[in-house]
């Protein structure tokens, strides 16, 4: 269990669905595929994923699927944390799944064949069998690596994350994995108060180092990451609950109600009573 948000394990399935009535997290990396245009909110932001592509992200961000046709077949395909972090899935792309960053598929990328590539995985992961299970992670690890080579961040048009030109200097495997291991802590820890050291602690190395990596991997310092988390569970209980406003920032981990309203003001570019105006119900 990812504290109170469970992972669905390594699974692929299809079915169709609607429009999400609440965000939920989990720690996986998740990764979608649809012939329908879709709306995500993530961390509190839109985020559109045309038609077709395919995308990805890690769960652990509250998102919500906000606008899909009823009658078209979404396919996820799961895989939790720790087995992303162990996969030689070019570092680059890791870094930004790991920092928020919703990846999308070009146009042109013909490897997903129309989502076809993505159903053997349904059977083989549903299976029961070991072995399915080895050659459909196997293929796997392929076919996302494939895709962190061509992936951009939505919205980005700048180069790409997962290509050798961007590769993350010095992000070996076992920084990853160390700093997956501590973001991974971190959210599931965000509402109670985090020191550094704490965070270090379970990935093994000192404070200073655990900084070092954890910047160089994900992007973001310690403590960023976790204001950002702590927002994005603000912006999930205003959009999704119906908690008081001056509860908020305590339920969503900020020490004080100063400092979450700062962090969130700055974050969001508008109060927290306007927030949820605009958000809520949408």
């Amino acid at each position: 269990m990812f504290g109170d948000r469970a992972s669905f394990g390594f699974s692929c399935w299809s079915a169709s669905a609607g429009r999400m009535s609440t965000a939920h997290q989990h720690n996986d990396i998740e990764v979608n595929f649809s012939a329908s245009d879709l709306a995500y909110m993530v961390g509190g932001r839109r985020v559109e994923v045309p038609a077709g592509r395919v995308s990805a992200f890690w769960g652990a961000t509250p998102h919500q699927l906000v606008e899909v046709r009823a009658e078209a077949p979404i396919t996820w395909l799961t895989i939790p944390l720790a087995r992303f972090t162990s996969w030689r899935v070019p570092r680059a792309a890791v870094r930004a799944l790991l920092g928020g960053e919703v990846l999308v598929a070009p146009a042109d990328w013909t490897v997903a064949d129309g989502g076809r590539r993505l159903a053997p995985w349904t059977h083989d992961l549903a299976s029961g069998s070991e072995f399915a299970e080895s050659v459909a992670a196997l293929e796997v690890e392929a076919f996302l690596s494939r895709f962190a080579l061509v992936a951009q961040p939505q919205g980005s048009a700048g180069p790409t994350p997962g290509g050798a030109s961007s590769a993350v200097a010095g992000a070996d495997d076992d920084a990853v994995r160390r700093a997956g291991d501590m973001a991974a802590y971190i959210a599931d820890n965000f509402h109670r108060p985090l020191r550094v050291a704490q965070v270090a602690e379970v990935a093994h190395v000192h404070p200073h180092y655990a900084t070092a990596l954890f910047k160089r991997v994900v992007g973001l310092s310690i403590h960023a990451y976790l204001v950002q988390y702590r927002v994005g569970e603000a912006q999930r209980l205003l959009v999704t609950g119906d908690i008081p406003v001056s509860d908020v920032g305590r339920a969503s981990g900020f020490p004080s109600h100063s400092t979450f309203y700062a962090s969130f003001t700055a974050a969001c570019g508008m109060p927290l009573a306007s927030y949820r105006r605009m958000h809520a119900g949408g």
